[in-house]
């Protein structure tokens, strides 16, 4: 999975301030009610993220027990897939869309979990472990900037994570229609590992571009309504993270 929120909350031309302009122009609210106005700020978006993990995690221990049939396990993700898809078009959207996305893929999840589980033991605890410590890790790098987010790194992170999407997006297609993935995807060859173990980087590289949209969001004075829209971002590359490590120990178990 990766994060199609990103490109909505990505800088592309000139960036937020280019969404502020949208958002003096159309909705004009900090003209019309001064008093109102809020704009984001990094406790906002740590609270809302705090409660779109927990809504998942919770939405993740249903599916988790009740190991859902996989028709509609294939309708949760699309589902989770749209919801993110309409707040990259709609950010302000993302009241409504965040926690729906945070209920729906906690569900595909905590029933993939338990499958993964079944077959390796324990593989969910330590899938669980990693993420938080790629989290924590990528957090570290870009406070103390050892790692800059440049234009450049923006870019290539960027475009690596559309690639990878849509070869996700026609991988789904082809195993829905034939039965079977795409090269690497699944495959447990050293190839497969890598490519799977690419993944992972690439995901957590993401961290990056998300810690820095809350960075820009933040100096730019964006409406604090854009908070769940850079909380669902953090979300979604989470999820992403934590799926691709779970393949990724699979494939080293499975060998």
């Amino acid at each position: 999975m990766s994060n199609p929120v990103l490109k909505k909350i990505t800088e592309s031309g000139k960036g937020f301030a280019e969404m502020r302009d949208i958002y003096d122009d159309n909705i004009n609210l900090t003209d019309s009610h001064p008093n109102s106005f809020r704009a984001v700020d990094v406790d906002g978006v740590i609270v809302k993220t705090a409660g779109l993990s927990l809504l998942s995690i919770m939405a993740a221990f249903i599916g988790w027990n009740l190991n859902l049939a996989q028709g509609v396990l294939i309708s949760l993700m699309i589902t989770s897939f749209i919801l993110s898809l309409v707040t990259v078009f709609k950010p302000f959207t993302a009241v409504f869309t965040a926690p729906l996305y945070a209920l729906t893929s906690g569900l595909w999840i905590g029933t993939i979990s338990y499958s993964f589980n079944l077959t390796y033991p324990g593989i969910v605890k330590d899938a669980l472990l990693g993420s938080g410590l790629v989290f924590l890790t990528m957090l570290f790098l870009y406070r103390t900037k050892i790692v800059r987010v440049t234009a450049k790194l923006r870019s290539t992170v960027l475009a690596a994570t559309i690639g990878i999407a849509l070869y996700y997006l026609l991988n789904f297609a082809t195993s829905l229609i034939t039965g079977n993935s795409l090269p690497l995807v699944n495959s447990n060859s050293y190839l497969g590992i890598l490519f799977t173990a690419g993944i992972c980087l690439l995901a957590a590289y993401n961290f990056l571009l998300d810690f820095d949209n809350i960075e820009r969001a933040v100096v730019s004075k964006i409406d604090s309504r854009y908070e769940w829209a850079l909380s669902l971002g953090l979300l979604v590359t989470f999820v992403w993270l934590y799926i691709e490590i779970l393949r990724l120990l699979s494939k080293l178990r499975s060998r």
